[in-house]
């Protein structure tokens, strides 16, 4: 009886051992390959909110955007997490470091994603020494980002969003690259939901402006307003305008009905579209001072805006497209 009962107890032991060998090996490969397990990512959706944040102020932001438009979410990682220490500013941590450094790319921990279900992209960071992490430029480097719609927001204490989404443009020059906001920590949902009400984008259908100039399109980043808003309205069909240079320095011309206008003085810089009148469109590749209400930017280098600009004439065209 008594080595019928040890050896039950035996077996008992064994497969004990077995099952917390498999647990084990399950928690191994999850740490490995699920960094980012709650990001409920679907290849059905249309929008999607990338982000990186590390004391969670982008994360609730980032959330708060989830909730209001129904977005998939993506959190990027660092494959060597930061710590506190590595984000006291000016005493030669990490942080400092990398965002002194022109060729910092820091590793992504998160497992890549396939973002060719995706029109718009929510993208999201905190802001480290009037810039982006260096983990948004890996990322920016890393994804075909044709396309897409990008929709720039990040958070600080102070600090302005500055030229931090620019810069992640300049890296490769893809996608239509929106206005983007600052947030800061006590930021509410109901200012979030504010501006996403604001934003020139059809997020039921994907849809936003598209120009060409002589028949090559461009990128344009639109300012969020009412006259933009209007354009776009007016833009359901294809605008067609012929522009003529003027003083050396613009191209300009009539839309062929007057939009709402917000007339103040600016400084404008090459790649600027602003409206003149009510009911002209001016494109720059040089400079002008006058009161005008800006309509957006042309992503291009002065040497491309002048070879596609400076001449006598050009046909500019404005459309909605998926």
């Amino acid at each position: 009886m008594k080595k019928i009962i040890i050896f039950i107890a035996i077996v008992a032991l064994f497969i004990l051992s077995g099952c917390q060998e498999d647990n084990v090996t399950d928690k191994n490969n999850y740490s490995n390959n699920s960094n980012n397990n709650n990001q409920n990512i679907s290849s059905d959706s249309k929008s999607i909110v990338i982000y990186f944040s590390r004391t969670n102020n982008t994360e609730k932001i980032a959330n708060f955007i989830i909730d209001i438009t129904g977005s998939d979410k993506y959190e990027l990682e660092a494959k060597i997490p930061y710590t506190d220490e590595d984000i006291q500013y000016y005493t030669d941590c990490r942080a400092d470091r990398e965002q002194n450094d022109p060729s910092a790319r820091p590793e992504i921990g998160s497992v890549e994603i396939d973002l060719k279900g995706y029109d718009v992209i929510y993208l999201g960071y905190p802001i480290w020494h009037g810039k982006a992490p260096k983990i948004m430029y890996t990322f920016i480097e890393s994804y075909n980002l044709e396309n897409k719609t990008i929709v720039p927001f990040c958070t600080s204490a102070s600090s302005p969003m500055g030229s931090s989404a620019t810069e992640l443009y300049n890296l490769t020059k893809q996608g239509t690259w929106l206005d983007g906001k600052r947030f800061s920590s006590t930021a509410t949902s109901e200012e979030v939901k504010n501006w996403i009400d604001s934003l020139v984008i059809d997020k039921k259908e994907g849809k936003k402006l598209v120009m060409t100039i002589d028949g090559i399109k461009v990128d344009v980043t639109w300012e969020d307003n009412e006259s933009v808003k209007e354009l776009m309205e007016y833009a359901k069909d294809e605008i067609t305008i012929k522009m003529n240079i003027y003083g050396g320095f613009e191209q300009v011309g009539s839309i062929g009905k007057n939009i709402k206008s917000n007339d103040t003085q600016i400084n404008t810089n090459p790649g600027d579209i602003v409206l003149y009148n009510s009911n002209n469109i001016v494109v720059f590749f040089g400079t002008n001072s006058w009161s005008y209400t800006k309509l957006g930017h042309v992503n291009l280098s002065n040497e491309e805006l002048n070879k596609l600009l400076n001449k006598d004439s050009v046909i500019l065209t404005i459309e909605i497209k998926k």
